[in-house]
């Protein structure tokens, strides 16, 4: 049985030449499917009924003619040939091309009359199966359909697929990057750090975007389920929202972006001087591609491309960018899984290993104690039962301050009996911006103790007022620590906001476990964050981050 034949509308000038056909265009029939209309009205609703895909072509034709008008509007040439292979006939296009690839073309289909000739029975073509051949030449793609004709010989029709196969070389490019952005393994990722397992994943978008869909300017945004917001991971070359604006999922009021998200349909813009939906990003933008990134049929954010010239997108790019968009979202997704996993991983043991220790500490103390009620002698003994006492408080202390996990500053406590004024960071002025008491009344401790000025924040509104108010009094921090997540706002807003009133004031963003689900620390890592902390850090981590910070500080503004 033959392979389905493409479909091609034929549209002739009027009835009467739909019956004037010659021996050369009646052989369309032996090629193709193919559909004879009159009208425009008849076309049009051809066109309704069929499938873009099923269509070859549409070709026009003038009633009177020998038909070969048809011929020549087919593919980049058309060539007819005897039992013998010799040339019988061909279109003035495939006249035009290029002697070695008509010789290559006459010689395709000199084979296949032969071909045809030794198993046509009795010359009915009707139960000959069309071929198809494909060749390389002059640097470019060609595939040839071939149909036997009814007196003998063959016709090729010759095709010119070099954009096709490109096309699919670099959907199989994509794909195989996008392989690759799935390749997170957790054994890998267990020794980096937050800043570090994001980076791995941005490095890698960031290159396949550039590489493969050869955009320059572009950002990545996840979308926030609880609050709806678009929240910045990756931009390269965009500009950030200023302190405050946010971006909603909804389509109106929120730019393309938000419109994508809250659509799930891509949306090419060619000029976004003329689009009233476009919201600046790239400076001097011309033109733009947005696209959701999916997960199943879930949007998860949205990717956006933007260009200096108007019109730089087409069908082709929204095409490439939705399915590279597929793959992102799946490698965001799974690095996310990676995160929570591991911080209620290490949540969950912490509390169960204090939680068998809690009772022998409980114990050791207890029998401590009874020991020190005796009535011993030895003085070297009772030093020892005094050191089993200390010891004993001590470790029940630290036990109760582990548990607390990441609202906590491990070992604060004791070690502030023994800090004293350092001269590296004495005077400094220092903000706290943390939701929890405890790490704020700990960090708060420790660098007044060391001799620091230190204000605290306790929310994110609290925290953007205090930065203001020492802008408007032109009396800037020397260094700001700050929680990722608070209620009203993320450690990035704060990050943002200070480098907005004074771009030398170092930040340090705070994270329990290493747990960044907003990817505040990645997104501040590529503008300049200075430090992290993961909760529950010591007295000893912290105080070398806020050494480190300031002093690199000092150091970039003295060059």
């Amino acid at each position: 049985m033959g392979k389905e034949k493409p479909r091609l509308i034929l549209l002739r000038s009027d009835v009467a030449g739909a019956d004037t056909v010659t021996p050369v265009s009646e052989h369309l029939h032996h090629i193709f499917d193919v559909i004879d209309v009159s009208s425009n009205a008849s076309l049009i609703e051809h066109l309704k009924q069929a499938r873009p895909e099923d269509l070859v072509g549409l070709v026009q034709s003038t009633a009177g003619t020998d038909g070969s008008l048809a011929l020549e509007s087919i593919g980049e040439g058309v060539i007819a040939v005897n039992a013998l292979g010799h040339r019988q006939w061909a279109s003035k296009h495939f006249e035009q091309l290029d002697q070695s690839l008509q010789q290559r073309a006459l010689d395709e289909c000199g084979l296949a009359a032969a071909q045809f000739s030794s198993e046509l029975p009795e010359g009915n073509i009707e139960t000959t199966t069309r071929r198809s051949t494909q060749f390389t030449m002059n640097d470019h793609h060609w595939a040839m359909t071939l149909a036997p004709l009814r007196f003998g010989g063959a016709v090729g029709i010759l095709w010119d697929t070099t954009e096709k196969e490109n096309l699919q070389r670099r959907l199989d490019l994509i794909n195989s990057a996008g392989s690759e952005l799935m390749q997170i393994d957790s054994k890998a990722i267990v020794d980096l750090h937050v800043t570090e397992r994001l980076k791995l994943l941005e490095t890698r978008i960031i290159k396949s975007v550039q590489e493969l869909l050869d955009f320059d300017n572009f950002e990545v945004r996840l979308l926030n389920q609880e609050t709806n917001q678009l929240e910045l991971v990756i931009a390269i070359n965009i500009t950030p929202l200023k302190v405050g604006e946010v971006i909603y999922a909804q389509n109106e009021g929120n730019g393309i972006s938000g419109y994508v998200a809250s659509t799930g349909e891509s949306y090419i813009c060619p000029n976004v001087q003329e689009d009233p939906l476009y919201r600046e990003g790239l400076d001097s933008a011309k033109s733009s591609l947005t696209v959701p990134l999916k997960l199943l049929d879930t949007v998860i954010g949205v990717f956006n491309a933007e260009s200096y010239t108007p019109g730089a997108f087409n069908e082709t790019d929204r095409q490439m960018a939705e399915m590279f968009g597929r793959h992102i979202a799946s490698a965001m997704h799974m690095l996310d899984l990676l995160l929570v996993e591991r911080f209620t991983t290490n949540e969950k043991t912490a509390e169960r290993v204090l939680g068998q220790l809690k009772a022998p500490f409980s114990e050791l103390q207890s029998h401590a104690e009874i020991l020190s009620d005796l009535s011993i002698k030895s003085k070297k003994a009772k030093e020892a039962i005094a050191g089993i006492v200390k010891a004993a408080s001590l470790m029940k202390q630290r036990l109760e301050t582990s548990e607390k996990g990441p609202r906590t500053v491990l070992d604060a406590e004791e070690e502030l009996q023994r800090l004293e004024i350092d001269p590296e960071i004495q005077n400094k002025r220092i903000l706290i911006a943390d939701d929890e008491p405890a790490i704020r009344k700990a960090v708060c401790k420790v660098l007044e103790q060391r001799g620091c000025q230190v204000t605290v924040c306790g929310d994110g509104n609290e925290t953007l007022k205090a930065l203001d108010l020492a802008s408007r009094e032109d009396v800037f921090f020397d260094l700001v620590i700050s929680d990722i997540k608070m209620p009203d706002c993320s450690g990035y807003d704060v990050f943002q906001a200070t480098h907005q009133l004074c771009a030398e004031t170092p930040v340090i963003l705070m994270t329990g476990f290493g747990y960044d689900p907003d990817h505040s620390i990645v997104r501040a890592s590529q503008e300049g964050l200075q430090g992290f902390l993961f909760k529950p850090f010591n007295r000893t981590q912290l105080l070398e981050a806020v050494t480190r910070a300031l002093t690199e500080s000092e150091s970039g503004n003295a060059t």
